[in-house]
């Protein structure tokens, strides 16, 4: 079980929190190869802000060469409802420790104005390079939702590491 008192607006220029008035609690558990989480966050009403709860479920189960991963949310704030969930599929080749193949769905409905509900679907691939470099070539399709309108299409990205 974790705990916290957070700030979960940011400002511009904001450095540090300005108002902990949100509650985050983590409750997570492992058995059988399963990773199952609990998460709320909860804020009341502020001047000019309505009170904010957010609740989710997330999942985590692997075996060799696979890793299968997904969460659902549901939040509310000022009378509006947000929901979505997204589920990911993971599969390493024997032979090929550095390539990955992925698969991924997600949903997002949402009550408050001018959003329009998203479904997304990406399939794609992961190399690794070299220890610092990393390729990911993904293709992304789904509706002109909101969350959705600037995710669709081919992406490529090469992606750095700095270890600690």
């Amino acid at each position: 079980i974790t705990g916290a008192l957070v700030d979960p607006t940011l400002d511009s220029y904001q450095w540090e929190p300005r108002r902990m008035d949100a509650s985050v609690v983590r409750l997570q558990g492992y058995r059988s190869g399963i990773i199952l989480g609990l998460n709320s966050l909860s804020r009341g009403s502020r001047p000019n802000s309505p009170s904010v709860s957010a609740y989710g479920l997330d999942l985590r189960y692997t075996m060799p060469q696979w890793q299968f991963r997904g969460e659902v949310i549901h939040s509310k704030s000022g009378g509006m409802t947000n929901q979505g969930y997204y589920a990911d599929a993971f599969f390493k080749p024997f032979g090929a420790p550095k390539t990955t193949f992925l698969g991924r769905i997600e949903r997002a409905e949402s009550d408050f104005p001018n959003m329009v509900d998203s479904h997304l679907v990406t399939l794609g691939v992961k190399q690794v390079l070299t220890p610092w470099l990393q390729l990911d070539v993904l293709h992304s399709w789904g509706n002109h939702g909101t969350l959705s309108e600037n995710s669709r299409g081919w992406t490529f990205q090469i992606i750095t590491f700095i270890r600690f």
